[in-house]
């Protein structure tokens, strides 16, 4: 969200649908809907994988690998040009991107008084 993709990226399956012609994949809808199903589930999958990751290496060394690893999808995205490694791209860097908002949380309630626990939320 800090780099600004937050409102782009949740659109990229409506680019996977567009025609080849205008510069998309060409998937059909139902292909875009799938993509759009499987986001919110790997999103659960990798949240309860990232838990038990971040207790055995630290919530923020979890925390900071999902995002750095995000990213880097991100970039190798606009260079890819075959479909379905798009699509597995987009999934997983959907996933790490979004899996670690519990984490999150339970540091913010850790180290931030209830007094400013408000102002630091609304940052992230």
């Amino acid at each position: 969200a800090m780099l600004g993709a937050g409102m782009t990226v949740n659109f990229f399956p409506l680019w996977f649908g567009e025609k080849a012609s205008k510069g998309g994949l060409d998937f059909s809808p139902i292909a875009v809907f799938t993509i759009y199903g499987c986001a919110p589930l790997g999103i659960s999958a990798f949240t309860i994988i990232m838990q038990k990751v971040g207790r055995r290496l630290g919530r923020i060394e979890t925390t900071l690998a999902c995002k750095a690893a995000g990213i880097s999808l991100l970039v190798w995205l606009a260079f890819e040009e075959r479909r379905g490694v798009c699509v597995g791209a987009y999934l997983v860097r959907t996933w790490l991107m979004n899996c670690t908002a519990a984490l999150t949380k339970s540091i913010l309630n850790d180290y931030v008084t209830k007094a400013n626990r408000a102002k630091w939320n609304s940052l992230e």
